[in-house]
């Protein structure tokens, strides 16, 4: 059987905002897509390949597992388009021999993952990989201009390359007070939100020590990921852990009006990978979809967009905890005047806006 798109994506698209609104948008656009995944949670108007992965197995194997029955499935299928979605994707679907189109999703710089920061061997690993499979693409999609013109440059790259930014699928605001009711929050303190994965250098640590110097805040943090044990643990050292709740991983349809019910979202990534120093996460665009004002670090692409809506305060790379209640205070003070300039700011972020460049991606286009 012929069908027009296979995507390949390392994730459980419950929680992988960035693959799930792709096969969205896909579906949407008429396309007869096949997905493979890590899960089976399937979209609707897609035909589904869960990969059943060996648990408490190393990454690596847990990886080769996947590539390895993702690359005999597809070698019975003929798709015009064939989508990874991520770097550890794209070598199940590099091995396509005849004449189509194969898209590189890089939505991170992985050579330079903030996980990677202290070890030069895995980082030229995973160069070494996506230096040899980004040969075999015919073209290449980034999350922001920056990124783009890295890799551009570090592959000296002369095929297209497009920007599909981690911009959210259209909602309406949510008046909730869920955050609040379901942990009893008295009125008089306000609550930040942090949504995302719980990693090194994701500002979560500079917020708590934040907590410290005040009683006027509390953090929510929905997600999980590697570095959720340490935190718990800091929080409890810094003494804020009656101020700091753990939500663990929340399904993405869902997360949207739990952020509703926030007053302030943290977007103070700390720069300690050239990943991280390129950010433009999906999470500054849920908050503002969520009319929540932000506090951003001044990395390029963050204080751009933060600063040109005036949409939160923009704060020193080093995160430092006085810097922080600084620009909180200023939200607090105007609060309203943030929020709207949220609001306003909102149709300019949305997935849908993204409609015509994703088709263009995915059209076959092969040269004659």
């Amino acid at each position: 059987m012929k069908y027009d798109i296979c995507v390949v994506t390392f994730s459980d698209l419950r929680y992988d905002a960035r693959s799930k609104n792709l096969v969205q948008m896909l579906v949407s656009l008429g396309y007869s897509i096949v997905v493979f995944s890590i899960t089976d949670y399937a979209l609707s108007g897609t035909t589904h390949r869960f990969v059943s992965l060996p648990q408490n197995r190393r990454h690596i194997v847990r990886w080769l597992t996947f590539t390895s029955a993702v690359r005999s499935e597809i070698s019975e299928i003929v798709f015009d388009t064939y989508y990874a979605a991520d770097l550890y994707s794209l070598p199940a679907i590099s091995a396509v021999k005849r004449k189509c189109n194969i898209v590189y999703d890089a939505r991170e710089i992985y050579s330079e993952l903030s996980t990677l920061h202290n070890s030069k061997f895995r980082q030229y690993i995973l160069s070494a990989i996506e230096k040899h499979y980004i040969k075999r693409i015919s073209k290449l999609v980034t999350s922001g201009k920056l990124d783009s013109a890295h890799l551009k440059g570090k592959y000296a790259l002369n095929i297209p390359i497009y920007e599909v930014y981690n911009y959210p699928p259209n909602r309406d605001y949510v008046a909730t007070n869920k955050i609040r009711e379901h942990w009893n929050i008295p009125n008089n303190k306000y609550i930040l939100v942090y949504q995302g994965v719980l990693l090194q250098g994701r500002g979560i640590v500079p917020a708590m020590r934040a907590l410290q110097l005040t009683e006027q805040f509390v953090l929510a943090i929905f997600g999980d990921g590697e570095y959720r044990a340490d935190l718990e643990r800091i929080a409890k050292e810094l003494e804020v852990s009656d101020r700091v709740y753990f939500t663990g991983n929340i399904a993405y349809d869902e997360l949207h009006e739990w952020t509703c019910s926030g007053d302030v979202g943290l977007c103070n990534i700390e720069p300690i990978s050239r990943s991280y120093y390129f950010a433009l996460p999906n999470k500054l665009f849920e908050y503002m979809l969520a009319e929540l004002p932000v506090v951003a670090t001044d990395l390029p692409a963050l204080a751009e967009v933060v600063n040109a809506t005036k949409c939160g305060e923009v704060i020193p790379q080093d995160n430092a905890p006085d810097a922080i209640l600084v620009a909180l205070g200023k939200i607090i003070a105007d609060i309203a005047t943030y929020k709207a300039n949220a609001k306003q700011a909102n149709p300019q972020f949305t997935y849908e806006g993204q409609r015509d460049i994703i088709s263009e991606i995915t059209y076959l286009n092969l040269p004659t």
